[in-house]
């Protein structure tokens, strides 16, 4: 799915920047890892067909965010980035969470640990309507809280290392764009003036496009978000 998403990106859409967002080399459903050195060699080419793409693609700059689904990635919340050489400066891996500059001036906030599933989870729903309600409810406690992970306890799921908390805070600015794939359904909305965008899990083939417009006003108000499923 990675390489056809890169080629639609780059071909069709003529995008300037797409995030990849793990798990690459996901462990089977049975979670049985019995040859880690096999998933290896799979992280590896993939990286490999990546590099190439890029290499191919000019002007196209990729991110690379692991999630703690990822064989080839630390079991642990905050993540490190991948430990990998991509030998391409159109290549930035970053961990998870992390956030980074789209043209110097757009903040871009990202985290692949479920948060949104994660605190939809605690809320007591009184009717199925409110089920769509909860969707800025839930991002809006991410964004007030100022982490990417503010659930405390933590989900078992999440993995998540109290001692390395600070590394989930935001830094000295709330992203313009806060991208946080989930299994909830896709959605783009904002909240609390932030794009907040559930793009879907690519590895069901899901993924969203972002056009930001000229202009000096707030970057959610100026955001075209379509949310695509590739067959």
């Amino acid at each position: 799915q990675i390489e056809e998403l890169m080629a639609f990106s780059y071909h069709k859409r003529k995008a300037s920047v797409v995030v990849l967002t793990g798990p690459f080399v996901a462990a089977p459903a049975d979670g049985n890892v019995d040859d880690q050195m096999m998933y290896d060699d799979q992280f590896d080419a993939l990286t490999e067909k990546v590099s190439a793409i890029v290499e191919a693609c000019k002007g196209m700059k990729v991110v690379v965010i692991p999630s703690l689904k990822d064989l080839a990635a630390e079991y642990v919340f905050p993540q490190p980035m991948f430990d990998v050489d991509f030998d391409n400066e159109a290549i930035l891996g970053l961990g998870n969470p992390s956030s980074f500059l789209v043209n110097n001036d757009i903040t871009v906030g990202i985290c692949t640990n479920d948060i949104l599933q994660h605190i939809a989870g605690t809320l007591v729903e009184v009717q199925a309507d409110q089920r769509l309600a909860r969707i800025p409810r839930v991002a809006r406690e991410v964004i007030r809280s100022r982490s990417y992970y503010p659930l405390v306890p933590a989900h078992p799921d999440a993995q998540v290392d109290y001692t390395l908390c600070h590394h989930c805070e935001f830094q000295s600015t709330t992203p313009d764009i806060l991208i946080l794939p989930s299994f909830l359904p896709a959605f783009a909305q904002k909240v609390e003036g932030t794009l907040v965008i559930n793009p879907g899990l690519i590895r069901k083939h899901n993924f969203a496009e972002v056009t930001i417009g000229a202009g000096q006003g707030l970057v959610a108000d100026r955001a075209t978000v379509e949310i695509f499923k590739l067959t």
